[in-house]
């Protein structure tokens, strides 16, 4: 009798273990699919990147670098589920795939952190960050021997270290950084300017660039470039452009929203429609208006003050027409303007 309860014990547990195979093959077949989507997907938002106009260099190269090493850590996460077990002779494999799937998972967040900042410079916070994440993968391939973080046995399976936890407070961390990163960043580049700067109608070389001051002899841009304390934007790089003036505090725009005219002549302009600068106010914490010129002066006293209750500050024109007033000259006099409205 011993004998058949035993047998049926071993029938039994047999098949427990196959629907346990069962199931598992299943959830594996699942997580193939989530991969081969996750690539898809992945691919396409590479493609958007690429063809993105509001992002600079350097953040399309952050973007791709976070894309690849998530594509990294998925395909190898797929690896340690089709190594893991006999035989004995893919455990380097498996080692090998754990080994970067761990180090690297931190890795994603800071390409992400360093797609944020648009400097070209990293910060000291951002260098810190690298030098962790550098530590950490140095500690993760030493500690293999031991099996401190994750181990793998000499019948190539994988199990949990004694210090498995490293890796999550790592992963953790990198993702406080990340929120940490992005709170200050959405802060930093919330719609807080302060000052408006009105031209008068882009110039055909402005609307060109679809961007202001496209001339390459217009002034404006190495003027801003000067008062802030920056490096001048490249002439074609309006996203830098963008954030020049979000960091200070500083508005730019136009008094018209449409018109006649000839070239780039002010004096040619007729059949004016003005801009809704009074709703702009609304919307913005703007507290002062300053205008680049006589004819934008003119058209926001006219036609937008009155909507507005905020008198302009009238500036000596940047264009290379107004050639009388030199470099430094306009430096003194948009300078002294706008000393108490640009955020350092």
């Amino acid at each position: 009798m011993t004998k058949f309860w035993t047998v049926g014990i071993v029938l039994m547990a047999d098949q427990i273990t196959e629907v346990q195979r069962v199931k598992q093959a299943t959830m594996n077949g699942y997580f193939y699919v989530l991969t081969a989507i996750d690539l898809f997907v992945l691919s396409f938002m590479c493609i958007l990147t690429k063809l993105s106009e509001s992002l600079n260099k350097k953040q399309k190269q952050g973007f791709f670098f976070a894309f690849a090493l998530i594509a990294v850590i998925s395909v190898l996460d797929v690896v340690t589920l089709v190594v893991d077990g006999p035989p004995a002779g893919y455990r380097w494999l498996n080692i090998l795939a754990n080994y970067l799937g761990f180090g690297l998972s931190p890795g994603v967040c800071l390409c992400l952190v360093y797609v944020m900042d648009r400097k070209k410079r990293m910060n000291r916070w951002f260098r810190a960050a690298v030098c962790c994440e550098a530590c950490y993968l140095l500690f993760l391939a030493l500690s293999i021997p031991a099996g401190l973080v994750f181990s793998v046995s000499a019948d190539n399976v994988y199990s949990r270290g004694q210090y498995f936890y490293i890796y999550i407070i790592m992963y953790f961390a990198a993702i406080v950084y990340l929120s940490v990163s992005t709170f200050v960043t959405a802060r930093e580049f919330q719609n807080r300017s302060r000052a408006l700067i009105l031209g008068t109608w882009p110039s055909p070389k402005s609307r060109e660039m679809a961007f202001y001051y496209g001339h390459p002899q217009n002034r404006f841009w190495p003027l801003l470039a000067a008062l802030t304390g920056e490096p001048l934007p490249v002439r074609e790089d309006i996203a830098a452009k963008k954030q020049l003036l979000l960091r200070h505090g500083l508005a730019l725009w136009d008094t018209l929203e449409s018109c006649t005219i000839t070239g780039a002549s002010d004096a040619s302009i007729r059949d004016v429609v003005p801009n809704d600068i009074a709703g702009l106010l609304h919307k913005a914490p703007i507290r002062a208006v300053f205008c680049n010129g006589a004819t934008a002066y003119r058209i926001y006293t006219k036609y937008q003050q009155p909507l507005t209750g905020i008198p302009a500050v009238r500036l000596p024109s940047t264009s290379p027409a107004n050639a009388a007033c030199s470099p430094a000259r306009l430096e003194e006099l948009w300078g002294a303007a706008l000393a108490d409205w640009i955020v350092k």
